[in-house]
């Protein structure tokens, strides 16, 4: 049975269909928990509801996808991980995250406040990123324009945040 759903996952990656990605990779998650792929099925699962930009289940999926994950290697999990836990205002989570990826934040509990500006830019400041102070702009990887400057440079949207913040540009 786990083969025919790992076969039916790949499936659904290749169609783009995130939601039966995101439903089959927590199937074999939970279904296979032994299974040496399980971290993969989780960080799968996770992807797939970013993608969605279902928050809270990125979230939560990707609490599972970290948790099999190598600290300090700048895995995937922990990054996909700090962006919905930066989205999802969860600052231990998200600063437990970008250092599990590698990125060395000053000491604190509370919001992040600017510390990732120039990675990521999740805190807001005015003029940054056209939101309030406090609301996360996290920057969509995927390319949606050219801004001409001396050269062409790829134009990304964010990946929206709570509070109605969706569709803002994403940080320079």
């Amino acid at each position: 049975m786990a083969d025919e759903l790992v076969i039916e996952l790949g499936q659904a990656w290749q169609a783009q269909d995130w939601n039966r990605a995101a439903v089959v990779g927590e199937q074999l998650a939970t279904g296979w928990p032994q299974d040496p792929r399980v971290g993969v099925w989780w960080y799968d699962a996770a992807l797939a509801r970013k993608f969605l930009r279902d928050w809270p289940e990125a979230y939560r999926l990707g609490r599972h996808a970290a948790a099999h994950a190598s600290a300090g290697g700048q895995d995937p999990a922990f990054w996909n991980l700090g962006i919905a836990a930066t989205i999802m205002r969860e600052w231990g989570t998200a600063r437990a995250a970008w250092e599990g990826f590698g990125i060395t934040l000053p000491p604190g509990d509370g919001p992040i406040d600017g510390e990732l500006r120039g990675r990521l830019c999740p805190a807001d400041v005015p003029g940054l990123a056209g939101g309030g102070v406090g609301t996360p702009a996290v920057p969509d990887p995927r390319q949606s324009g050219q801004r001409p400057v001396r050269y062409d440079s790829p134009v990304r949207g964010d990946l929206g945040a709570r509070r109605g913040t969706q569709g803002r540009p994403g940080c320079r």
